[in-house]
């Protein structure tokens, strides 16, 4: 008479973790983890803990600001488990709030860096031109209330497009070391009282898409000349000569996009 074994406890093994996350970041001070904050890293890697029974430390492509948003940010960690990636990626969303989700895990190799390999960023900026606040998309749209001069705005938003100095366009205390950039793309469309801005580059330095919006928006009320947006690009003065930090929760990290061999981790 055969018997069967007993099966013995499932090995665990040591695996590298892709993830794509989207998140409404008004809750959160940020993306990056924070002792005594609340935010969106501290949150994916609770529930990471709870459901793997490890600590989990998260690395991202991008560091999401207090208050903003993403469609399409990109993180990976590494954890000891056997378990099937579903039987991770559909408890750690029950276990996450309703604004934050992970949209798809994947195997990664263990030399992918999630950061280093990225090639573009994309970031959008919406907001809402008219004389009263917007109730509903509140938390997504920022809210400008000036009359602006279309295709001032047009011609200033260009202006940011191609090889330039970008260290005026960026928060006074950033020490990225890295200023000069090529845009890969900077664009904006006007639909009615909505106005989107879209910027792809490889690296964005501290709050870089809130004062370039900024920036631009001056310009269009005639707060800033064209000319001396020109002059800040070619590293002809600094930041206090730029426009104001556009708010928040008008910035969506729209995806991150990867080169061969990684294409495939692209969010975009």
């Amino acid at each position: 008479m055969f018997r069967l074994a007993e099966a013995g406890p499932m090995l665990s093994m040591t695996r590298h973790l892709f993830l794509c996350l989207e998140y409404d970041g008004t809750s959160y001070q940020g993306w990056q983890r924070q002792a005594h904050a609340r935010t969106v890293q501290g949150e994916v890697e609770r529930a990471l803990r709870e459901i793997l029974g490890q600590p989990v430390s998260l690395r991202s492509a991008g560091r999401t600001d207090a208050g903003v948003h993403a469609l399409g940010q990109a993180a990976s960690c590494r954890v000891d488990t056997s378990l099937p990636l579903p039987g991770i990626l559909h408890p750690v969303n029950r276990l996450l709030p309703d604004d934050i989700v992970i949209v798809r895990m994947e195997e990664a190799p263990p030399e992918f860096n999630v950061r280093r390999h990225a090639v573009r960023r994309h970031y959008r900026y919406r907001l809402v031109r008219r004389s009263v606040r917007p109730a509903f998309e509140s938390r997504t749209w920022a809210h400008v209330p000036h009359r602006l001069d279309e295709v001032r705005l047009q011609e200033a938003v260009q202006c940011f497009e191609g090889t330039h100095e970008f260290a005026a366009f960026r928060a006074s205390a950033c020490r990225a070391r890295r200023t000069r950039l090529t845009m890969e793309s900077s664009r904006v469309r006007i639909e009615g009282d909505r106005v989107i801005f879209d910027f792809v580059c490889r690296s964005f330095p501290h709050h870089m898409v809130r004062v370039m919006v900024g920036t631009a928006l001056d310009a269009a009320r005639g707060k800033i000349a064209l000319d001396d947006v020109r002059r800040l690009l070619r590293g002809e003065g600094g930041r206090s000569e730029a426009g104001r930090t556009a708010p928040p929760e008008g910035l969506i990290l729209m995806g991150i996009e990867y080169a061969p061999p990684y294409q495939r981790f692209s969010t975009i």
